[in-house]
Parts: C-alpha cells; sequence; structure tokens
C-alpha cells in the first residue's frame, strides 16, 4: 500500500512539473524514453503488476529496439483483450507509448486528470468528428515530439479473447503521419482477467513485438491493404506459442489458465481500489491546501 501511495504521488507531482521539464531536457538532448515522467508509468504499472502477481515475458525486443534507442515515434497496434493489456506493456518494455484510449476512462478522478498531464490521448469513438480531432492529435503527438503511439486497431476491447474486425483509424494514422506500425500480442493476458470478471488472476502473460510494417510501402489512400497485412501478420502470429509454453511439458492452454483463487483476485482488486482511492483523497486535500494558500 505504501509503494502505491508513493508511485502515485510521485507521479502527481512529476505530472504537475512534465510541461516544464521535458521541452528543456529535450533541447540539452535527452531523448524519448528518458525523460524523468517516462520513467512514472513503468514504476506504477511495474507496481501494479507486482500486486496483481503478473510475471511478464517479452519476445520480439529487436523489432523495436531502433525506436527505443533512437526515441524515435511507431504507431503500436495491440490486440486488446484485457484489462492487463496497459499494465503489461508499459512494465515490462522500456519502449513508452502514449496510448489512444476511451474517453470515459478519463472521468475516473485523479486518474483522469494525471493521464491528460501524462500526454494521453482520449477518443470519442461515439462521435466521430471529435475521433478525428484526438487521431489528428496523435498524429502531431508522433511526428513532432516523435513519440511512440499505442493505439488498438479493435477499437475495442474482444469479448471472447479472439482478434475482432479492424477500424481503419489506426491505419489512417500510420499513413497520414508516415510512421512504421509495429503490431503487439498478449498471450495469456485474457484468460487472467477475461471481460466481465471482477477479480484477476495472477500468471504469466508475453508480450510479443511483431516486425514493423513500413510505411514507405504503401500509398497514403492504401490504408486497407495496410490494415489486411496487420491483421494477416498478427493471426499468424498468434497460432505461434511463446517460449514459455513450448518450453513446458503443459499443453498450452493449460499453462495460460488462472492459477488462483477467487480470494486472491478479491485481495488484490480491493487492495487496488483502497490505494487508489486513499491517494485519490490525498490529492484532492492537496488541491484545496494549493487553493488555499493562494487566497
Amino acid at each position: 500500500m505504501y509503494v502505491s501511495l508513493s508511485a502515485w504521488g510521485v507521479d502527481l507531482v512529476c505530472c504537475c512539473s512534465n510541461a516544464l521539464q521535458h521541452p528543456l531536457l529535450r533541447k540539452l538532448g535527452v531523448r524519448n524514453n528518458r525523460l524523468p515522467y517516462d520513467y512514472v508509468p513503468r514504476m506504477w504499472a511495474k507496481w501494479a503488476m507486482l500486486i496483481f502477481g503478473i510475471q511478464a515475458r517479452l519476445e520480439g525486443w529487436e523489432n523495436v529496439r531502433a525506436f527505443y534507442e533512437s526515441g524515435t515515434s511507431t504507431i503500436g497496434l495491440f490486440e486488446h483483450s484485457s484489462f492487463f493489456d496497459f499494465i503489461v506493456v508499459m512494465g515490462s518494455s522500456n519502449l513508452l507509448f502514449k496510448w489512444v484510449s476511451k474517453k470515459s476512462l478519463y472521468k475516473i478522478p485523479m486518474l483522469g486528470l494525471m493521464g491528460y498531464m501524462s500526454g494521453m490521448i482520449p477518443i470519442d469513438r461515439t462521435n466521430l468528428q471529435s475521433a478525428k480531432t484526438s487521431l489528428d492529435w496523435a498524429a502531431h503527438v508522433a511526428q513532432y515530439y516523435g513519440r511512440a503511439i499505442a493505439i488498438a486497431p479493435e477499437g475495442t476491447r474482444s469479448a471472447n479473447g479472439q482478434l475482432a474486425e479492424f477500424k481503419k483509424g489506426a491505419f489512417h494514422l500510420a499513413l497520414n503521419c508516415k510512421v512504421d506500425a509495429t503490431p503487439l500480442i498478449l498471450f495469456g493476458a485474457y484468460h487472467l482477467w477475461p471481460p466481465n470478471t471482477i477479480c484477476p488472476s495472477p500468471g504469466v502473460v508475453t508480450l510479443r513485438f511483431l516486425q514493423p510494417l513500413k510505411t514507405e510501402q504503401y500509398q497514403p489512400d492504401k490504408y486497407n491493404l495496410m490494415l489486411k497485412d496487420a491483421r494477416r501478420a498478427m493471426l499468424h502470429e498468434m497460432t505461434i506459442p511463446p517460449a514459455n509454453i513450448i518450453n513446458n511439458n503443459n499443453s498450452s492452454t493449460k499453462s495460460m489458465a488462472p492459477s488462483t483463487s477467487t480470494a486472491y483476485g478479491l485481495l488484490s482488486a480491493t487492495t487496488v481500489v483502497s490505494t487508489y482511492a486513499l491517494t485519490a483523497t490525498l490529492g484532492w486535500a492537496v488541491w484545496k491546501l494549493i487553493q488555499y494558500c493562494r487566497h
């Protein structure tokens, strides 16, 4: 719990100073993925993985190493099947993504504020014009700041763990800003926290980076071709089990199945909710104190 309080407290402080620090540090030559606030989401995600009992395995890092080392952008096309997706990608990879995520998440007190201040990008899927504006901003972040962008090509979380039909927005984004797109597959996340399940289970999740799709190979209006290529690559990779499962004598289905009791999942969820409530209250109190001191 104290780790959680510290993580959220540091997050709040860093959010407030982020806008002032990063432009100056960029001029001094500090690259993306190494700026001060870049370490905070990783710390928070690692803490969440620890609380939930998630062990992450990373495959295909060589496919994105150049983006990390150079601090340049890529559009991460992640297969979205679980609430664990964000946590595992942030906690197991040094490549920091700015996430395009549904606007309703930003209505959650404190969490929404920190999302805005840390550069995450809300999108209203019910409003076409608003969604286009959000994607235009994501393109600006990728081009001007060189930030990696994460977006679910399915548009929403899968209901059954299978790859749903792709929407065209992610591919318009990649081609419009001329940034290579990197598909991501997560093995095991759906089994540990499927939809309509309150209590998650601990276990192993494997994050696999696929080879990037080069936007220079596609004409600007050929987003459908890029969509088909990305979907074909992801479907193929989903048939290849992770190394930790191949090396296991048990079947892949059994290896990825939840291995916990409901009590543990309930305890994990309760811990996260209670510490979040405490830190949200603390943040509210600090905000009120600042307002009082100004008067």
